[in-house]
């Protein structure tokens, strides 16, 4: 919901219309098993709220440099958690 909102936000129907693709992938059954066993490690889920926060509250502030830079940073950990490092 967090993605598709900010999608929403932007006005941009291109935007929203990726936003609804990356929704229906999310729905799939192998990424919420992956998504599952990821944020099933104490600590991940509160850290992906937080991510969520910082770039909200980036563009809120009209930061936009912030903006990318948190959203960069949140797929970059939620890929190494999903894919490459299931320990960390």
């Amino acid at each position: 919901r967090f993605h598709r909102r900010l999608a929403a936000l932007t006005g941009n129907p291109v935007l929203l219309g990726l936003a609804d693709q990356v929704a229906a992938l999310m729905d799939q059954p192998l990424w919420q098993r992956l998504r599952d066993d990821s944020i099933a490690r104490p600590g991940r889920a509160r850290v992906h709220a937080a991510e969520h926060r910082m770039i909200y509250e980036a563009i809120v502030e009209g930061d936009a440099a912030s903006a990318s830079f948190y959203a960069t940073q949140h797929l970059e950990r939620v890929r190494r958690y999903m894919t490459l490092d299931q320990e960390s």
